[in-house]
């Protein structure tokens, strides 16, 4: 690659071991658990909580306040135990002295795949900090690791990067066809990799072919901007199909209107996203991810009629639904004699629900 590189090596200063299996029961203070979907992760929290006491819960999912609360409540020793997916190993340092495996594969938005072995290090190396040793096992359905796999981890022995993705960044927008061949070029170089099947791709081909928006594409300008538009985080991680009805909404005011998105849409989407009574965990984490795509959108420059006042309301609300989704993870996952003693100390016992549209 070209560039100057500088290399900096950082030896571990404490040990990791290889611990074996241990029942739930039985594992010891300061352990995170590891699984790979929202149903495991509250599988196992809720185990915890009928043996331990409770667990806090970390998922790349949550919103950032509802993982930062949730951080907080084990960093204070609120609780004893975490429940995590692979989130935990990507730039979350706490103090674990163990770590322990309850699966090894995981959905990565395309397929069930196997994590490979620099992701099992990465998540195995959370436990022991500084100069205090740290464990690592497995547990639940997973009976053992292999001698292999565990060389690797004790030994730090991470494989050496063969590839990195890449996308052109020399983009050809001179016509819809051109702009999808551009975004798809291989690179000349053999380290540098294609990544298949991208959502912001996908959505353009689909958008590309809807007569409405085709007739507007005449223009560099306007395939810029569908591009910009195909660009929005799909953060509910649904099918490309219904992340792809929700950009065409926003081209039908940005594209074939060619005006702003006006107040009342957005409003009344917003409205449709918080509307019903449906306030279990998932349904919050669902309204939640809907309205970041909304925060983000507000962003865009020249996109909504009032975007500072939408900006302002939409953080209002992802505020409020971030501390009823830590509320209601803590009522789920944790004693309500730890509830009460130690996350509502100030005595504010007002668990209602509320929007504030």
């Amino acid at each position: 690659l070209d560039g100057d590189i500088e290399f900096i090596n950082r030896k571990r200063l404490s040990k990791l071991t290889y611990a074996g299996y241990k029942k739930i029961s039985r594992i010891n203070r300061k352990t995170a658990i590891i699984a790979f979907s929202a149903e495991e992760v509250y599988a196992i929290a809720e185990l915890i909580r009928r043996q331990k006491g409770g667990a806090a819960i970390v998922m790349g999912s949550l919103s950032p306040k509802t993982r930062n609360a949730q951080v907080e409540l084990y960093q204070s020793n609120d609780v004893d135990f975490l429940v995590a997916t692979d989130a935990i190993g990507m730039g979350i340092n706490m103090d674990l002295d163990h770590i322990y495996f309850s699966n090894l594969k995981k959905f990565d938005g395309r397929k069930l795949r196997r994590l490979n072995l620099s992701e099992i290090g990465q998540i195995a190396g959370r436990a022991g900090r500084y100069l205090n040793d740290g464990y690592f096992g497995v547990t639940e359905n997973l009976k053992k690791f292999n001698n292999g796999l565990v060389e690797f981890i004790e030994d730090y022995k991470f494989s050496e990067l063969k590839y990195l993705y890449w996308r052109n960044s020399k983009l050809d927008f001179s016509l819809p066809k051109n702009l999808i061949k551009s975004l798809t070029k291989k690179s000349k170089n053999n380290l540098l990799v294609l990544k298949k099947n991208s959502d912001d791709i996908e959505s353009l081909k689909i958008l590309v072919q809807d007569e409405k928006i085709k007739n507007e594409l005449v223009k560099r300008n306007i395939l810029e901007l569908l591009w910009d538009i195909c660009s929005i985080p799909n953060y509910t991680r649904s099918l490309v199909e219904y992340h792809t009805e929700v950009l065409r909404q926003i081209c039908f005011y940005l594209i074939i209107k060619k005006k702003k998105i006006p107040n009342n849409f957005v409003r009344r989407k917003i409205d449709q996203i918080l509307l019903g009574n449906n306030e279990n965990i998932s349904s919050i984490n669902l309204r939640i991810a809907k309205i970041r795509i909304w925060s983000y959108i507000s962003y865009k420059k020249n996109w909504l009629e009032e975007s500072k006042f939408i900006q302002s309301k939409i953080k209002e609300i992802e505020e409020i639904l971030s501390s009823i989704l830590h509320k209601r993870l803590t009522q789920k996952f944790i004693d309500s004699y730890l509830v009460e003693d130690k996350l509502y100390k100030n005595g504010n016992q007002n668990n209602s629900i509320f929007f504030n549209k």
